[in-house]
């Protein structure tokens, strides 16, 4: 997920009224309505805890931080680290999004 895509969903579950992102306001009437029905249908699957964004049950994280979590679940053998490509692309799957 990149990253203003990110920040846009976890500041909408964020404020108190669901604001959506300032862009949309931008746009004219007609095109505004069809931004923010599209914005919800995007943002339906996700929800927010603790300041963190998550898709269902698994954290939801920006494309910047993959290689970190590739490298910390790989190197790590209690988050997976060496049992075999599919083994340690599970475990990562099972956690984030």
């Amino acid at each position: 997920m990149d990253v203003i895509k990110y920040t846009e969903f976890l500041n909408y579950f964020l404020n108190d009224d669901k604001k959506y992102p300032e862009r949309i306001y931008n746009l004219s009437p007609q095109k505004r309505e069809n931004e923010k029905a599209n914005f919800r249908r995007l943002v339906k699957p996700f929800n927010a805890k603790n300041g963190t964004l998550y898709h269902g049950d698994v954290q939801a994280v920006t494309r910047d931080k993959i290689p970190g979590i590739l490298q910390a679940c790989h190197n790590n053998p209690a988050t997976g680290g060496h049992f075999g490509r599919d083994k340690t692309y599970k475990k990562i799957q099972a956690r984030y999004w």
